[in-house]
């Protein structure tokens, strides 16, 4: 399974040193460089640092030059190499910018290829647009429904989740309402409640986690759990069933 976002926290990989590798997953040690822009100047070829200094540098045709900055403390760029897979990452103090890393699990392995695409693109899209995350959730759960069993065609997705209601939890059903909501809201700009508030201006890990966690959800208790049930109670001896229908009808 791929590292998530929560897996590497708020530590900075400065200076070179043991954590976890956000491109293979294992505790290693990593050597740390600067990130260096190549500078044109009249004294020649210069290497400094790359940092977040406001108006710290300015192109003129195709030459890159350094100007003078204000006082502060930058944020600078950097990059740390693992030695146990010899891949590179870039990092901006300890926010991690290269690779991106997904802040929701992986899609359900049994999820139609249709809806794991819009999944996989929503958990993609998060870091750099949570409004487009919201959306594209919204739009694997609603081709997810589609695909189940006894799905009305042409039903709209407040109504595929009403459908859903007897086959899940009512825990889910209410994540599943609000995940439909969220996405409404988000893409439209309809209104500000405090769920669509939070997520697109707060603390959105309050938010992601149980949203993507319910269309995975789906699949457990509407196909994976149905059919292992069937399978165990097959298993019993007849008079045992009947012992056990009997008492549940009665």
């Amino acid at each position: 399974m791929s590292p998530t976002s929560s897996d590497f926290g708020s530590t900075s990989p400065k200076p070179s040193s043991s954590f976890t590798c956000p491109r293979c997953g294992k505790d290693a040690f990593h050597v740390v460089t600067d990130l260096n822009v190549r500078v044109s100047g009249p004294s020649g070829w210069q290497f400094p640092a790359f940092d977040d200094r406001e108006k710290a540098f300015e192109v003129t045709g195709d030459h890159l030059r350094v100007l003078p900055v204000p006082n502060g403390d930058p944020l600078d760029w950097f990059a740390s190499v693992c030695v146990a897979c010899s891949q590179g990452c870039v990092w901006r103090g300890d926010q991690l910018i290269y690779p991106q890393v997904s802040q929701v699990a992986e899609p359900h392995p049994e999820m139609p290829e249709a809806a794991r695409e819009l999944y996989n693109e929503a958990a993609l899209v998060l870091p750099v647009s949570r409004r487009a995350a919201a959306a594209l959730a919204r739009a694997a759960l609603e081709r997810l429904l589609r695909a189940l069993p006894g799905a009305e065609a042409g039903a709209r997705l407040d109504e595929l989740i009403a459908a859903l209601a007897p086959q899940v939890s009512h825990k889910l059903w209410q994540t599943l309402t609000a995940l439909r909501y969220l996405g409404n809201d988000t893409l439209h700009n309809e209104t500000k409640s405090e769920l669509v508030a939070l997520y697109l201006d707060g603390d959105a890990a309050a938010v992601v986690e149980p949203i993507f966690g319910a269309i995975n959800l789906i699949f457990e208790e509407v196909i994976v759990q149905p059919r292992i049930a069937d399978d165990l109670y097959a298993m019993l001896p007849e008079g045992v069933r009947a012992t056990a229908e009997r008492k549940r009808d009665a």
